[in-house]
């Protein structure tokens, strides 16, 4: 009777373990070994959620087995106050927690990098592709476009590859749509979302990179130029691709941002209708570690760099249209190079010589300095007199136009340079080229507005391409109450005291200030001691913009474009660009 019994149990529980194992999904194809996976960073709700997910998956057999955490000290809310619950979650999860990348490479087969500041990426991304380690690469893929170029020469170089994606782009409805469809020959496409802001990062790598990679999933590579646009509680970055089609990304500061993604075209138009999750990020993720295939090709991963770096430097010149190619020649990322006074270093200031040669130099912009005349006229010399660069003295706002016209303000730079005459500021503005912006300096008062006002509305040259600078807050002031559709930045310097060590004025005093006369930013003389990164969040979480000027060194050139400046100033555009690019 009992042997009867046992053979009845063993029945039953080997029918159970089959029954089991029936249902226990089955593994793909791809899925060849198991994986062994290490986390860096973690001061993100993704890491306890990727986690999650390919950990309750055996069938794929990649496994999250360590992480090493670390986060940004410099981004308490968004980073580094964050940290330790997901760690602790992390550990509820039997992840083993180690203390630093060598470690983590020794026990794991492949890294995912999650941490939610884009500017450590490249450092913690380094030393696993040089350990031939896959990399995946959380959003965003960077905090700027030369991190990003340098991380695909780093893959390229040791042989390993990776790939780097919002969870948009594997959502099905949108991946959908890259094949048309259903809607004939696509015109155009629309995606976005909502749409928050990092101070640390550009505008659209925060958040914004659902929505561009979505559009990206849809049309592929092949954008020539951006353009920006701000309405109320959206903002639009349009582009162009090489082949006619236009796509938009569309944030939403407020409100409803559904559907992600929209296409137009020759026969009907499509859309999606879910919302963001990451079952199919994970899945990938999983297939990429197992077959070392990326799901992207890494051009298409830079190409959504540069178009965001684009849209920021659409949107800091005020929306003009800013080309792809310009990108991949720039400096680097969305600093803009502007020619104090021209090209200054090499021809005489403040003439149109000066300018032209500046655009020859690959200048973004040209900076220029305006006074008022005796009989009503702008015209463009810094100082107040004559005598310095003309060797004859007269007063600007004592002299007419005619008689400032008859001076030779070229020769004293050389014989090159004879019979170069203070140019007006309509014969600046005459030969800036579309997409470049001149910056005006106004070196007197306010009452040089009115007539500023007068010549710009007859200029062909769209509004966001003149930027009013000036060290007079009455001027700034003044300036936006009579031309509120163009920027005005104003003007400072922060000095300290030699004998008291105190500053000329607070952060908070300039904050205050820039408020109060309605600036549209700050362009400050660059002095890394007194601008940092606290000050350069504080600026930008107000939608304040950073110039600065004058630069004519490669590390403070440096400083300032990693810190995010819209824009350096300097004596020496083409050196400057060359310099920055080796």
């Amino acid at each position: 009777m009992m042997r009867k019994t046992v053979s009845i149990l063993t029945i039953i529980v080997l029918a159970t373990l089959n029954t089991l194992r029936a249902a226990e999904p089955k593994s793909p194809h791809w899925a060849k070994k198991d994986i062994r996976v290490g986390l860096v960073g973690c001061d993100t709700s993704h890491a306890t959620a990727f986690t999650g997910i390919l950990n309750s998956h055996p069938e794929w057999r990649v496994r999250v087995v360590a992480a090493f955490p670390e986060g940004s000290p410099d981004m308490p809310s968004a980073s580094i106050g964050r940290l330790g619950k997901y760690v602790d979650r992390l550990k509820n999860s039997k992840i083993r927690i180690v203390g630093g990348m060598d470690e983590l490479l020794k026990n794991v087969d492949a890294v995912m990098i999650v941490s939610v500041d884009g500017r450590p990426h490249l450092r913690q991304t380094r030393p696993a592709l040089k350990a031939g380690k896959l990399v995946f690469v959380d959003k965003p893929f960077t905090a700027g476009l030369a991190d990003a170029r340098e991380i695909l020469k780093l893959s390229k170089a040791s042989g390993t590859p990776f790939f780097s994606s919002s969870c948009s782009r594997f959502q099905p409805e949108i991946a959908r749509l890259r094949t048309g469809a259903g809607v004939g020959k696509v015109i155009r496409a629309q995606a976005g979302g909502p749409l928050k802001f990092e101070s640390h990062h550009p505008d659209l790598f925060w958040y914004g990179i659902h929505g561009v990679e979505a559009l990206y999933t849809m049309l592929g590579r092949g954008c020539t130029s951006v353009a920006y646009k701000i309405e109320k509680d959206m903002e639009y970055a349009t582009g162009k691709w090489s082949d006619g089609r236009i796509g938009v990304f569309r944030g939403v500061k407020k409100g409803e941002y559904q559907p992600i993604a929209k296409i137009w075209g020759a026969k009907r138009q499509a859309e999606s209708t879910g919302g963001f999750n990451y079952n199919g990020l994970c899945k990938e993720i999983a297939r990429f570690f197992q077959t070392g295939k990326a799901p992207i090709d890494p051009l298409e991963t830079l190409e959504i760099i540069e178009f965001m770096t684009a849209a920021q430097l659409s949107k800091n010149r005020g929306g003009v249209e800013v080309t792809l190619d310009e990108v991949r020649k720039a400096v680097g990322g969305s600093t803009s190079i502007a020619a104090h006074r021209g090209a200054s270093r090499d021809a005489p200031e403040n003439t149109l010589a000066a300018f032209e040669l500046a655009w020859e130099q690959g200048a973004d912009a040209i900076e220029g300095d305006f006074h008022l005349t005796k009989d009503n006229r702008i015209v463009c010399i810094h100082d107040s007199t004559t005598k310095r660069t003309a060797g004859v003295n007269l007063v600007v706002a004592k002299s007419t136009l005619a008689e400032l016209r008859k001076l030779d303000v070229g020769k004293w730079r050389g014989a090159k340079w004879t019979g170069q005459r203070i140019p007006t500021l309509e014969e600046v503005l005459a030969i800036v080229p579309s997409g470049k912006q001149l910056l005006v300096e106004i070196k007197c008062g306010p009452e040089v507005v009115a007539a500023l006002k007068k010549i710009l509305e007859s200029s062909p040259l769209k509004r966001q391409q003149v930027i009013v600078i000036s060290f007079k807050t009455k001027v700034i002031a003044e300036s936006k109450k009579q031309l509120p559709g163009h920027k005005a930045f104003w003007l400072t310097s922060l000095r300290k005291d030699k004998e008291t060590r105190s500053w000329s004025q607070s952060h908070q005093k300039v904050l205050t200030t820039l408020k109060q006369i309605k600036a549209d930013g700050l362009d400050c003389k660059a002095n890394p001691a007194a601008v940092d990164s606290s000050f350069m969040a504080k600026l930008r979480s107000l939608g304040l913009q950073l110039h600065v000027w004058t630069v004519d060194d490669v590390k403070t050139a440096a400083y300032f474009r990693k810190l995010g400046a819209a824009s350096i100033t300097t004596n020496r555009p083409a050196w400057l660009r060359e310099q920055m690019t080796k």
